[in-house]
């Protein structure tokens, strides 16, 4: 395990336990991007609309979308084309198959991307974004969200206390 991420687990851990001392509300959008943004500082973001308008044109198959959501939270709903995949090995493995020039990871709301994104920065050759949001902040602006090829208008909640971040109108249950 490398040391960036072994300070990655600490930290979810110490954001974990901060959660549960304060358990009513998450922190606003803006808090969350800094703290994301703060510890880790060598991943590099896109914002959504970014992305949307990136996806939108020629050099859309560039682009490999994963999502590091667990697949339950997946097979509620993902973005278009988005594989799921938890592990950086395979995600090395499918760019080096389908010769990927860009990586842009995403999860519930950022966090697990970033962690990925890290890890992921240490492979030689890769260029690797965090969705800043994800697919909450993709949702929440109204941006369309998958089943396959089947557009749908719900998202999972990741959890109670996450899902405050998700629009009540997108929430699978």
């Amino acid at each position: 395990m490398s040391a960036g991420y072994l300070r990655s687990l600490v930290l979810s851990g110490a954001i974990l336990l901060s959660g549960l001392a304060c358990r009513t509300r998450p922190p606003s959008w803006d808090t969350l991007k800094t703290q994301i943004r703060e510890e880790f500082p060598a991943v590099e973001h896109i914002a959504i609309a970014d992305l949307e308008q990136r996806l939108g044109n020629s050099a859309a198959e560039d682009i490999l979308l994963v999502d590091v959501r667990r697949p339950e939270e997946f097979a509620v709903s993902h973005l278009r084309g988005a594989v799921n995949l938890e592990d950086p090995d395979a995600i090395v493995a499918l760019v080096e198959q389908q010769g990927a020039g860009q990586i842009v990871i995403y999860c519930s709301v950022g966090y697990r991307s970033a962690r990925m994104a890290e890890i992921l920065e240490t492979k030689d050759g890769l260029s690797v974004f965090n969705l800043e949001g994800s697919i909450f902040e993709w949702a929440n602006s109204g941006r369309p969200v998958f089943v396959g090829q089947e557009a749908v208008t719900r998202v999972h909640p990741f959890d109670r206390r996450w899902g405050q971040l998700l629009d009540r109108r997108y929430h699978s249950h």
